[in-house]
């Protein structure tokens, strides 16, 4: 599904990360694991082209998407902050990116918060501002996947939540991954939560792999 090969970035004199590769097989859960500042959100933002390597190719289903924006990738992604609109409805936040890439809504919006358990008929019609943190998260994660991506990146989406709701949702997440049988790549600095979660680790440490 995935093949990093060689992906090099340096900011200015920092070498962020160091001839990192690693291939990615389709439906798989796989986490970046390590510290702050091993490199592990760069290299996740550089699969989705967030970040222009300075070296290093990026394959996607055999296709090279080094030189791609984000937009030509199909790559979903979700962030710690959830970035809702908060003048939106629960609705009308998972709809704006699927009438952006011209895809039919339809019952889509029901479907995916059942996906990410929310009930339609509770929360579809609810404004952004009235979820507590989980809920947004819930939906952060329906949008993220409302246009069918490939791989779904999850920058550490979880971390502000409380010690309770994250490990549930971090259960409901590898339910998620095996239910749709999608790739998804996970970055934390908690080995528990890896551990938890994932089918392949990546244990990264100055801008490398060092065990898998």
């Amino acid at each position: 599904m995935l093949e990093v090969e060689g992906f090099t970035k340096y900011y200015g004199d920092l070498c962020a990360v160091d001839d990192l590769s690693f291939r990615i097989e389709a439906g798989e859960f796989v986490t970046l694991l390590g510290p702050s500042g091993c490199g592990k959100s760069t290299t996740l933002h550089a699969i989705a082209g967030l970040v222009e390597p300075t070296e290093g190719r990026t394959r996607l289903r055999g296709d090279d998407v080094t030189d791609l924006p984000p937009e030509k990738r199909n790559i979903g992604m979700a962030f710690q902050s959830t970035a809702l609109f908060p003048h939106m409805t629960v609705r009308e936040n998972i709809e704006f990116p699927m009438r952006n890439n011209g895809l039919e809504v339809g019952d889509r919006v029901e479907e995916l918060l059942r996906q990410v358990r929310l009930d339609p008929e509770v929360h579809a019609d609810k404004k952004a501002t009235e979820l507590s943190g989980g809920q947004k998260q819930r939906v952060a994660l329906a949008r993220s996947l409302a246009y069918e991506p490939d791989i779904l990146l999850l920058d550490e989406p979880l971390a502000s939540l409380d010690y309770v709701l994250r490990k549930r949702l971090q259960r409901e997440l590898a339910d998620l991954n095996e239910e749709l049988g999608m790739t998804f790549i996970y970055v934390t600095h908690s080995l528990e939560s890896a551990l938890l979660m994932s089918d392949t680790l990546f244990v990264l440490e100055n801008g490398n792999v060092i065990q898998t």
